[in-house]
């Protein structure tokens, strides 16, 4: 191997595609970064990037040289991998997306390691770079109704545990009640246990230990568990501690502690985990000749298939003794990786100047006027929204009338929203509907139904109804839901949402690529920041809600929704619908 001292040549490569990509992916990539802080069961994605950092940096350095016959394959590959990665940075600029940068920047990351199998045997390349799947939510937020779903069953058992150790409380879907205390199961769950931070513990182990595809699935899937009966254990003795001491263990310094304590707990049952599944996840022919010599007489196709299986989806392995004798030259191993990307020189630059013209005519660095102009403007939303009161409403709004107002006030972080200004409306037959205007929200469109299946009630059917905004182009859609609850009973929900501008948010579509051509045809700006405001119309019955009652709650809602967010925008009653 040539150990001669890099030259210029070597690095000149390495600096500029360095300086490029900074350039190109910063803006984007560093509100993608802000909006994924801002979600708390994806605030483990800094130890994550360590993780596959330090990673990709050791196993770099134990890399042989490769012995590939394919390697004018793998250049293609690299190279439509390249191709890819411009195309949807582009369309990330274009649609303004912060996620897509993501995904773009996640394909780029392949497209290098698909380059440096040319030159490097990279020990588990691809385990490492699954690890970046890891913070790259997926559209339609399936991650919070699976988190829906699991802390529901969470509910469920600690209920019967609680009922077990003679504790007693009242658990309606996430919602557990105890003598002189409410509290809602996500409080409860929240921290460093959460579902998506075990996830990645069981992944990010596996890869470190160098398993299987199929043992790293398994892990995933018990770690699922393992989080479940935690969190499990974890509610039952916050519930324990306040009936039986009267000590609330919900919030500060004891949650925290609390919580410190069950993730290690948890991670503990992982590594037992991980140890059982190596005794069963193994291969069969090789041990049993060893301790038999010879091979077993029946199912032999069967444990033919299943080693070849794991062979198959097992990482690569360097020898010992190859790892050894290689050295490493890094500026070398990364200019020859890098260079294919420069022959994309125009794509690159272009990008670059986009970035750089972003970052300083943009929101991101300095323009700190337009920065503090919207902190400004946020605040004066919520100033004017924290006065709304009774008199908003009118006292009848078609056939209804108003016979109360409450103003309810939460944790910054429940799923419900920090403020809630409730009106209850009666018509002739007693029937109730119930108006709320919910915020502040952020990073986006608020899924409602999940906070309602939290609490108990089932989504039996969903749709998204266009209608008419305030101005004669403008289409202001809601989401209308139906559900059941328990002994028969049945809920009707309508609801929109708009930000801190009056501006209408599009209710997301349950469809992959239903929600890709929307994001294509209706581009939007970055809502990193943004304050978020939620209007809704709540129906509940004995029976099934007629149709006459949701056609009433529609209406409700666009009568309302107007008032709503003229009061919010402009902050004067003058603005008010007549």
């Amino acid at each position: 191997m040539n150990n001669s001292r890099p030259t210029w040549k070597n690095w000149l490569p390495v600096v500029l595609t360095a300086i490029v990509l900074c350039a190109a992916y910063s803006p984007l990539l560093s509100k993608f970064f802000r909006s994924l802080w801002n979600r708390s069961h994806y605030q483990h994605f800094p130890f994550v990037l360590g993780a596959f950092a330090w990673l990709l940096w050791q196993r770099t350095s134990q890399a042989v040289p490769s012995e590939s016959p394919n390697k004018k394959l793998l250049g293609w590959l690299s190279g439509f991998l390249f191709a890819v990665a411009w195309a949807m940075l582009a369309l990330a600029y274009y649609v303004h997306s912060p996620w897509l940068a993501a995904v773009s920047a996640v394909t780029l990351v392949a497209g290098f390691l698909v380059r440096s199998r040319r030159v490097r045997l990279i020990q588990n390349a691809w385990g490492i770079w699954l690890l970046l799947l890891l913070i790259v939510p997926l559209p339609t937020h399936p991650d919070q109704q699976l988190i829906a779903v699991l802390q529901l069953q969470s509910s469920r058992l600690s209920s019967t545990l609680l009922d077990w150790i003679g504790i007693s409380h009242l658990m309606s879907g996430n919602v557990l009640r105890l003598a002189g205390k409410e509290l809602f199961v996500d409080e409860a769950c929240s921290g460093i246990v959460s579902l998506m931070s075990i996830v990645a513990c069981a992944v990010i182990y596996s890869v470190w230990n160098n398993r299987s595809l199929i043992h790293m699935l398994f892990l995933t899937l018990a770690g699922i568990g393992w989080a479940t009966l935690m969190n499990v254990t974890r509610i039952c003795t916050i519930a324990y501690a306040f009936d039986r001491w009267g000590v609330d263990w919900t919030a500060g310094l004891p949650h925290e502690l609390l919580g410190l304590a069950v993730f290690l707990l948890t991670f503990l049952a992982l590594v037992s985990t991980d140890r059982l599944l190596l005794r069963c996840i193994s291969p069969i022919a090789a041990p049993y000749h060893e301790l038999h010599g010879t091979i077993p007489k029946y199912g032999r196709l069967l444990i033919a298939g299943w080693d070849a299986t794991l062979r198959r989806f097992s990482p690569r392995l360097v020898e010992a003794s190859r790892a050894a004798e290689s050295q490493v030259d890094y500026v070398r191993l990364f200019a020859e990786n890098m260079r294919l990307a420069m022959l994309g020189a125009v794509p690159l630059v272009a990008f670059a100047m986009l970035g750089g013209i972003q970052m300083v005519y943009g929101d991101w660095l300095f323009d700190l006027e337009k920065t503090q102009a919207a902190v400004g403007d946020n605040a004066k939303v919520l100033e004017n929204a924290a006065t709304i009161d009774a008199e908003l409403l009118p006292k009848q709004c078609a056939t209804f009338n108003r016979v109360s107002f409450t103003l309810k006030e939460r944790e910054s972080d429940n799923v419900f929203g920090k403020y809630s200004q409730t009106y209850e409306y009666q018509d002739f037959d007693k029937d109730t509907m119930l108006v709320s205007c919910d915020y502040p929200f952020s990073g986006g469109w608020h899924e409602l139904a999940i906070c309602y299946q939290g609490i108990g009630w089932e989504q039996t059917d969903r749709q998204i109804v266009d209608a008419p905004g305030a101005d004669e182009n403008e289409t202001w859609g809601f989401v209308e839901i139906s559900f059941t609850g328990r002994e028969g009973a049945h809920a009707h929900l309508v609801y929109c949402q708009f930000d801190e501008h009056g501006q209408a948010v599009a209710p997301p579509t349950s469809s992959f690529t239903d929600y890709i051509f929307q994001r294509l045809l209706r581009p939007s700006g970055s809502v990193q920041g943004k304050q978020f405001f939620q209007v809704q119309v709540w129906t509940t019955g004995a029976g099934e809600v007629s149709e006459e009652k949701q056609e009433k709650a529609r209406e409700l809602l666009l009568d309302t929704r107007e008032r709503f967010r003229r009061f919010i925008t402009q902050g004067s009653a003058s603005s008010q619908l007549d």
